[in-house]
């Protein structure tokens, strides 16, 4: 991949970003695993051919000096940053939970949004954390018996004129927990995720599996009743005959179409210019030929 300056970073922070420390280990990552075959596959076939600005990196640099505050901390009984690895059907699975605390539990930190905290269910994170479980499972000599699962968050957006306010965190930290799955449970999903993604190693760019709305992060079309002239809407509905039922009988109301969405897709995926789903769904003509 090449990363470019396009606004003027200060080149520390650009050597910082392009100097990641990651190292791969085994076929595939716990994140890789949970997430869509498809744009897995693309962005390793097509790396070398994949731009990306230095900017679109800055909340993951800031997660990582998250990870670095760790490596400071001296409190015996915590295994901190442990990179573990275990085998599946012939596919070797790496991952590296940030804390596991001396009562059994897994925990991963994540600098985000209040919104990801108070308005969404995140199903990667309920993933991503058991599937860590998953691994401590196959290391008990390190990991012991895991009893539970967390997220803790650094709310990068926190606003201290809001807290207090309804379910608005009182401070910029919130400690969330994850349901933890039974032993058999994690290690069927993880069978199953290892198959999804073996099945796609070796189909062409143009007949991958594709993704799921979910990984997409699709969002549906709606209508807006709103007061003409307004731009908020009083009432957005699912369907444009809700919208019409919802507005009959009232006067100065009008509908508007508020189109769909795939926000991964247009805004987030680095391989897009290389997926025919992609640009089918946002409706432009592919820019690069199936391999």
């Amino acid at each position: 991949m090449k990363i470019t300056n396009n606004y003027d970073l200060p080149a520390p922070l650009v050597s910082a970003i392009i100097n990641d420390p990651y190292e791969k280990v085994g076929n595939i990552s716990v994140t890789r695993l949970i997430g869509a075959p498809r744009k897995h596959q693309l962005e390793n076939r097509h790396d070398v051919e994949i731009t990306q600005d230095a900017t679109d990196f800055l909340w993951s640099l800031l997660g990582q000096s998250v990870h670095e505050v760790f490596r400071r901390a001296a409190i015996e009984g915590y295994v901190v940053e442990r990179k573990l690895s275990a085998s599946v059907s012939g596919w070797t699975i790496s991952g590296q939970p940030d804390l596991l605390t001396p009562d059994g539990i897994i925990q991963d930190w994540k600098v985000t949004s209040v919104y990801s905290f108070l308005l969404e269910d995140k199903p990667e994170w309920e993933a991503q954390l058991n599937c860590y479980a998953w691994l401590a499972d196959c290391h008990y000599e390190i990991c012991g018996t895991i009893t539970g699962l967390q997220v803790v968050g650094i709310l990068r957006d926190w606003m201290k004129s809001k807290a207090g306010e309804g379910d608005y965190p009182p401070v910029p930290f919130v400690l969330k927990d994850i349901p933890l799955w039974s032993k058999a449970a994690r290690q069927r999903y993880v069978e199953e995720r290892v198959a999804i993604h073996q099945s796609a190693v070796d189909a062409p760019d143009d007949k991958l599996p594709e993704c799921t709305d979910e990984e997409r992060w699709a969002r549906p079309t709606t209508w807006a009743a709103k007061k003409k002239g307004n731009k908020r809407a009083a009432r957005v509905l699912a369907s444009e005959a809700e919208a019409v039922t919802w507005i009959a009988g009232a006067s100065g109301f009008e509908i508007e179409e508020r189109p769909g969405r795939n926000v991964r897709c247009e805004e987030y995926c680095a391989a897009f210019k290389f997926c025919n789903q992609g640009q089918r769904l946002v409706g432009v003509g592919n820019t690069h030929e199936p391999q």
